[in-house]
């Protein structure tokens, strides 16, 4: 404890922010993203917005000035960093809001193969050449259960392929502009928005939360966007061109789709 105190944070530019849990009993966590150094590793009692500005004014007293921090949406971490911090933003994680995704979308692929066994299960019962009774109300479960297959297919297929977006194409560091990524990010909230009447407690819940945290999510391509125009005006090339580079290199260099890519910039130049 003594040995950290003393060391002098002021050279940390980039803050990311957590809560762990050790059992019941929550931990604040905060990491300097350029180095990895753990400077705020605290068991405590509560987690919220008060605790949370406490350590962090202390953290500045011991030189900490980030030009902002990462973090999920936990209530209280973000008030304490209001508290204490009025002036420095807070850029949204996003590892934990594709991670919400992709299990909301696992969750509907399971209630899919539910329904599938429920429905197997009865076909096989009507199958039965033992029966000799009526079966008009067990067709028309039957009928409901495909339905009800049907549309829990078609909600996982569509979630899958929203959260995929999500994390290849709208919040992967190497991607378009912000204005595009924002149209791109507003599309999928609205057809999350069409397709929540079917599950509001968690697709509802999801499409709010992307909405809710959409600037935050959404901050670190602005400041990308600022990095890869000073490349450009460095180099004296196009914007566009330094972009594609950086999407280039998404691409793995023993792939054909690399070098493909690599030869049409080369062309391009």
């Amino acid at each position: 404890m003594a040995i950290n105190a003393g060391v002098d944070l002021s050279a940390i530019r980039v803050g990311l922010h957590d809560e762990l849990f050790q059992g019941s009993q929550p931990v604040l966590a905060g990491i300097d993203v350029a180095s990895t150094y753990c400077y705020l590793l605290a068991t405590e009692a509560h987690r919220d917005g008060d605790t949370w500005a406490i350590h962090l004014l202390d953290l500045q007293s011991r030189g900490l000035d980030p030009e902002h921090t990462i973090a999920d949406a936990g209530t209280g971490l973000r008030a304490g960093q209001k508290i204490a911090w009025p002036d420095t933003p807070c850029h949204g994680d996003v590892f934990h809001i594709i991670e919400q995704g992709k299990s909301l979308a696992t969750l509907w692929h399971r209630v899919a193969g539910g329904a599938r066994t429920e429905r197997e299960q009865l076909e096989a019962r009507l199958a039965n050449p033992r029966r000799r009774c009526d079966d008009s109300l067990l067709a028309a479960t039957l009928e409901t259960l495909r339905r009800n297959e049907a549309h829990a297919h078609e909600l996982a297929a569509d979630l899958r392929t929203l959260v995929q977006w999500l994390e290849r194409d709208i919040l992967s560091l190497a991607g378009p502009d912000l204005a595009t990524r924002q149209l791109l990010f507003d599309f999928v909230v609205a057809e999350l928005r069409q397709r929540e009447a079917q599950d509001l407690s968690r697709t509802g819940a999801y499409r709010r939360a992307l909405q809710n945290q959409r600037d935050g999510l959404l901050a670190f391509a602005g400041l990308l966007d600022e990095k890869l125009d000073a490349i450009a005006q460095t180099h004296n090339v196009a914007r566009d061109l330094v972009r594609e580079v950086c999407i280039l290199h998404r691409k793995s260099e023993t792939s054909s789709a690399f070098w493909k890519g690599w030869n049409r910039l080369l062309r391009n130049e």
